[in-house]
């Protein structure tokens, strides 16, 4: 089933766009009445959150972030929204492609986390993970992930790499909200009563985050 997921994922069978480096977003997949309902905002809260919390390891959190979300789907039908991190150099580290990769995992995650039910918003994220994903495997030395598969063997070796990953960065971004639930919740209230949120405001919440030793921590100075 996850290897299903991820085939439909690189095929492009989720409609929302998708940019190179797009902004962490929860979309609307359907429109069926112009004003959000409270269950909406609770989950699009919920959603932003679990992305918004994992800013908490970046050094330093860049004073131009927010997190937003929209009484109305806006553009390209936006719900709820956390500012994209613009690097600081043309090459990118590891360790940022890796928090990337954890964070755009970290909407559903809360979901799962805070709610009783999970919505179709993270879709695209797992769209952008897959993307990110096929860069970082390409990369590292561990295991050969092909570019250009020129084989169904390849693709299937791929496809499992790509599963295998996405298995274990689940369980690191889960274990990571785990052990700052409280916080999770504290920001989802948040952006759930004020719909807007600086980075100063997030900066205060972060005040009790705790970062796993194994955790990426991109340096952004």
């Amino acid at each position: 089933m996850l290897s299903n997921l991820l085939g439909r994922l690189r095929s492009g069978r989720f409609s929302a766009p998708s940019p190179r480096n797009p902004t962490p977003a929860f979309y609307a997949a359907l429109k069926r009445r112009d004003q959000l309902s409270a269950r909406d905002v609770r989950a699009i809260a919920v959603h932003e959150a679990g992305h918004a919390l994992l800013y908490a390891a970046l050094r330093p959190l860049p004073d131009y972030v927010t997190v937003n979300l929209f009484e109305r789907p806006g553009r390209d039908d936006v719900l709820g929204e956390v500012t994209r991190i613009i690097y600081p150099h043309q090459l990118e580290d590891l360790t940022f492609l890796r928090w990337q990769m954890l964070m755009l995992l970290a909407g559903q995650a809360a979901e799962q986390a805070l709610l009783s039910e999970e919505t179709v918003g993270p879709g695209q994220d797992l769209a952008q993970w897959t993307e990110h994903a096929q860069d970082y495997l390409t990369l590292c030395r561990g295991e050969v992930f092909f570019a250009k598969p020129a084989n169904e063997y390849q693709a299937m070796l791929n496809q499992r790499l790509l599963t295998r990953a996405l298995t274990l960065q689940r369980l690191q971004v889960r274990a990571f909200l785990s052990v700052n639930r409280s916080v999770l919740a504290d920001l989802a209230n948040e952006i759930e009563l004020h719909k807007r949120l600086s980075a100063r405001e997030l900066q205060s919440l972060f005040a009790g985050v705790q970062i796993p030793a194994s955790f990426p921590t991109p340096a952004l100075a």
